[in-house]
């Protein structure tokens, strides 16, 4: 569908807006094709931004708002909670509007309110149950992003869903709607520098990267709009060369070398091991050291000149573990050792580390094996 998005600034007093051009249909889609804002109020100091399946069914809803607005107790400096009736009285109108076009093909045409009353006695309980499901499953598909000031020209952001629901955004000081706003909302979350800054030029940027890395979403365009919005009802835009500005930048930065620093602080930390998955250099270590330990352990042998407990073949088979043992220290322990020597030197995990180590492992299990066939206790 879209994304739009409303930031207020506390520290100049003014709103931002941010969003794309691009129309879609079922069929089609077209860019830079539609702005997404519309006045609301007659003072100008009311808008709304849009998401919709079908442009007309939202110029119905924007049509009715506008029309309750103009005929409420304050048409100009409107309260909040008269834009918040306004707009939900709008919705509640669409939906019975659709309602009564449900029911007027009806054999005995009645509208909402006379299907409500009399619908379950003249049509029958099956019937009347079916329409009635039909009618409160009904949806105009229109999310509205509202933002504005208050007679005290304070300025509020709320948002609808589909069906009318106002969910007031004032605590997080901006809102977003669309199939790009999950995007946009979890960018703008993890700006800090955002929420207290008075300088347009990095707010401006920030909203720019958020619609930007939005346009990922389905049917999002790149054509860009952003506005700022003050008390007086005066909006000014983005100059088209700004925004380029700022698309080369946020590209830039996207595309910016991770400084080498960074990358050996992370290579000392972690690396990927194929049979432990995410594995520290540290825990490489007490693996190893661990083996180590055990071939020790199992090279600890009666002394060959002990002759009341060794026979002949008792002392040939101490010089084979004992052989045995010799060799895997002279091999797979120096590999081993030189491979974590190697990983500390280039912060970079040996390719060759997992086999080393993996020989290591088999070269103990198999001395083993040699002391339990020896019959020497392990």
């Amino acid at each position: 569908m879209t994304v739009c998005i409303a930031y207020v600034s506390r520290a100049l007093g003014r709103i931002f807006t941010v969003s794309d051009m691009k129309m879609s249909t079922v069929a089609s889609s077209r860019d830079k094709a539609i702005l997404k804002a519309r006045t609301l109020s007659s003072d100008q100091r009311w808008t709304c931004l849009f998401a919709a399946e079908a442009v007309w069914r939202f110029e119905s809803i924007h049509k009715r708002a506008v029309k309750l607005i103009a005929e409420s107790e304050h048409p100009a400096r409107t309260p909040l909670d008269e834009i918040e009736t306004a707009i939900a009285t709008a919705y509640k109108d669409e939906r019975e509007q659709m309602a009564n076009e449900v029911l007027g093909p009806l054999p005995m045409a009645m509208d909402l309110a006379t299907f409500e009353m009399r619908g379950r006695a003249r049509l029958g309980d099956g019937v009347f149950s079916k329409l009635f499901d039909r009618i409160q499953g009904l949806d105009p598909k229109v999310e509205l992003l509202v933002f504005g000031f208050d007679e005290r020209d304070t300025p509020h952001i709320f948002k609808t869903s589909t069906l009318g629901d106002i969910q007031s955004c004032d605590a997080f000081v901006f809102g977003a709607i669309g199939t790009g706003q999950h995007v946009a909302i979890d960018l703008l979350n993890g700006t800090e520098d955002l929420w207290t800054s008075d300088d347009i030029g990095l707010i401006t940027y920030r909203l720019c990267e958020a619609k930007f890395v939005a346009e990922s979403a389905d049917a999002v365009g790149p054509e860009t709009v952003v506005a700022s919005f003050s008390p007086e009802g005066m909006a000014t835009l983005l100059q088209e060369r700004g925004i380029r500005t700022a698309r080369s930048l946020w590209r830039r930065r996207r595309k910016a070398k991770i400084p080498e620093t960074v990358l050996i602080a992370l290579r000392s930390a972690v690396s990927l091991d194929k049979e432990h998955g995410v594995i520290a250099r540290g825990a490489a270590s007490s693996i190893a050291k661990g083996v180590i330990a055990e071939l020790q352990r199992l090279l600890e042998l009666p002394s060959r000149v002990d002759d009341e407990n060794l026979n002949a073949e008792r002392v040939r088979e101490v010089k084979v573990i004992a052989a045995k043992g010799q060799a895997i220290f002279n091999d797979n322990v120096r590999a081993v050792m030189d491979r974590l020597r190697a990983w500390d030197a280039t912060d970079r995990k040996p390719p060759d580390f997992d086999d080393a180590l993996k020989a290591l492992q088999t070269g103990v299990e198999e001395l083993k094996e040699l002391r339990r066939g020896s019959g020497i206790s392990s």
